[in-house]
């Protein structure tokens, strides 16, 4: 037996990993008529790290069929309780981990134990053994680690644990992890062992996660995506995360429209929507839906192949795909769709042809080229600095033409004023005050893009039902319990702002415990996940820190100061265009001690200059034309 093994082992070189060799040697010695058998491999050096490697299995004759190389897609493993484990042995890794003062400075070395184990799925063991194979387990736990500050060994286990089980398709896994330096004589560590969440067969529910691309290049290009997320809901399919929006240049077919790419394939889709079979391939197409992962599976078929054969050479599937994917790791590949997106990068020449946009009207805004300009048209009569110019539709219409005429890319209105202890007046009055003034608008002009500045879900529902693009809500979506479920349906961008309390109470709420802008991150994270959670798309959500709502005059200097870090500091807001409205705010008349308004543009005009520098994307202003200017000249000494 053991010649039979090591003559295999030496001449056979078409297995080519730790997994398929052991389901061979396990092959045949079923064959040559044992009942079972347990087969163990390790590797020594196999990771520049670690000391081994390995992998153990245990086969009876009852597997035979499974263990058999098959053309056939999948056959299920014949004992469900079979498990097989793959072990990394002394993973040595340096990190912040104590809590003692010097521990919080230096790293430490670590050694990693970590047995990972997983059901076998596929027959064809050239394949499907791969997506848990050492190397990727091993990648994943390092970026983690040597990334990670923990204060006790206990946390880091549980952290590790709970990497392994969510990134690396793995049904349980033990890990243990011991600090060198801890104990003079002795070696401190903690092991634990977690697993998926395992219900009795009455109570299963087997939840199948897929991701999708989607691209379009014909029509209304984000009308053409709404449309089949709404396909895909209407088939009881949960669309729970969305990436960012991107606008590529064509690949393959070169001499057709820009896409409109992002990442969430039911063939029938296509279909109803207009998709023509008989076109060219890799041509023009209203919606191109494709199915790139569905859980960690491999499949193929004449018709579909699961992963997408072609991720890993197109950036305009990788770049929205890591936005909600980035350690979901390719069972093939054996990447992370992160590295991958790397990879891609370094290999493409063509990738500023990809970036990212937000969708107004019937504009798709390239948020890293310039600045874009908000211009306020107040409709009320007690707004702080305009009130009562123009409420009259005749007036507003005007206005409106007049800063659309001086570079302004969108318009802000507003029919309730947000001024510090004004009153609110009542919905209906609101939406008489909102509606009227953007069909009017709409007659004259059927491109110029609106705003409607509301906290109210029945005016924003209005406003878009009019010709609204926009919805800018100053409470984040957190005053009307039914905002957020306006703003998934409406399908138009929206600003979340930050803010506590109303009109009234908001200058008593400036408190705030820790660094500000962390603070308002955290706050405006919460936001920002309902609404993603209510169906709102990520490429839709524009965020605001709220100056001077809440906030006093050295509070929104800070915000200004450190504007970059707003996004920064929490993931869910990670990579969102920002939004700010500094025009003529009370803070710059006390810096500048201009008390009328009208008289703070100068003050203005460093305020939005020193806000576009730290990352601001869009401007709300009352003075377009100066304002344009000044973003002119920001963009121009940054590069945009």
């Amino acid at each position: 037996m053991a010649n039979k093994i090591q003559k295999f082992v030496e001449n056979d070189t078409s297995l080519k990993t730790l997994e398929a060799l052991s389901a061979k040697i396990a092959l045949d010695l079923l064959l040559m008529g044992l009942k079972k058998v347990t087969v163990k491999i390790e590797k020594c050096n196999a990771l520049l790290h670690a000391d081994t490697v390995g992998i153990e299995i245990t086969r009876s004759v009852n597997d035979i069929e499974f263990l058999k190389p098959s053309n056939s897609v999948y056959i299920e493993y014949p004992d469900p309780t079979a498990e097989d484990v793959i072990f990394i042995k002394d993973l040595t890794l340096s990190c912040i981990i104590g809590i003692h003062p010097h521990e919080r400075i230096e790293k430490q070395r670590v050694l990693i134990n970590i047995s990972a184990h997983f059901k076998p799925e596929q027959a064809n063991p050239n394949q499907s053994p791969d997506r848990n194979n050492y190397k990727t387990i091993a990648r994943q736990v390092s970026e983690f680690v040597e990334n990670s500050k923990y204060e006790t060994l206990e946390t880091m286990v549980i952290a590790i644990c709970d990497v392994v089980l969510a990134q690396c398709n793995v049904d349980k896994v033990t890990v243990k992890v011991q600090k060198p330096s801890a104990l003079m004589f002795a070696l401190a560590g903690v092991e634990i062992t977690k697993s998926k969440k395992v219900v009795g067969k009455k109570d299963e529910v087997i939840i199948n996660i897929a991701y999708l691309a989607v691209g379009t290049n014909l029509g209304d290009r984000h009308g053409n995506i709404q449309r089949a997320i709404s396909e895909l809901k209407a088939r009881n399919i949960k669309v729970t995360d969305t990436s960012f929006l991107y606008e590529t240049a064509p690949m393959y077919v070169e001499d057709q429209p820009k896409f409109l790419n992002a990442a969430l394939k039911l063939k029938e889709i296509e279909g109803k929507l207009g998709r023509d079979f008989s076109a060219v391939r890799n041509g023009p197409r209203p919606i191109d839906l494709d199915i790139l992962f569905f859980n960690h599976i491999e499949y193929k078929t004449d018709s579909l192949v699961i992963p997408h054969p072609r991720i890993q050479e197109r950036l305009f599937v990788l770049e929205p795909l890591a936005d909600i994917a980035e350690n979901f790791y390719h069972p093939v590949l054996y990447r992370t769709v992160g590295r991958l997106l790397e990879l891609a990068r370094y290999k493409n020449s063509s990738k500023d042809s990809i970036y990212k946009v937000v969708p107004v009207g019937n504009a798709a805004w390239n948020l890293s080229k310039r600045t874009f300009i908000m211009g306020i048209l107040n409709v009320t009569p007690d707004s702080f600095s305009d009130g009562g110019k123009y409420n009259t539709l005749d007036a507003a219409v005007a206005n409106t033409l007049k800063m659309a005429a001086e570079g302004a890319d969108i318009i802000d209105i507003g029919g309730q004023s947000t001024a510090p202890n004004v009153e609110e007046i009542e919905t209906a009055a609101e939406i008489e005050r909102v509606v009227p003034v953007i069909k009017a608008i709409r007659e004259k002009n059927k491109d110029i893009a609106i705003s409607v500045d509301t906290f109210r879900a029945e005016v924003a529902k209005a406003a878009v039902e009019a010709g609204a693009n926009l919805i800018n809500d100053i409470s984040g979506g957190m005053r009307d319990p039914n905002m957020l479920k306006v703003m998934s349906e409406c399908h138009v961008p929206v600003c979340l702002m930050h803010m506590r309390g109303d009109s009234k109470t908001m200058d008593s709420l400036t408190k705030y415990e820790g660094s500000l802008v962390p603070v308002i991150a955290t706050e405006l994270s919460r936001c920002t996940e309902q609404a993603l959670e209510a169906g709102v798309c990520r490429w839709n959500i524009v965020v605001d820190p709220g100056v001077g709502f809440a906030k006093n005059t050295e509070q929104n200097f800070e915000i200004i100061k450190n504007l970059r870090q707003l996004t920064l500091s929490e993931p869910k807001l990670s990579g969102m265009p920002i939004l700010v409205g500094l025009s003529r705010k009370r803070f710059i008349g006390t810096a500048t001690g201009q008390t009328k308004p009208a008289d703070r543009v100068w003050g203005t005009a460093a305020a939005n200059t020193a806000a576009i520098i730290a990352g601001a994307s869009i401007i709300r202003v009352h003075d377009v034309k100066e304002m344009k200017d000044v973003a002119l000249v920001a963009d121009g000494c940054l590069h945009k």
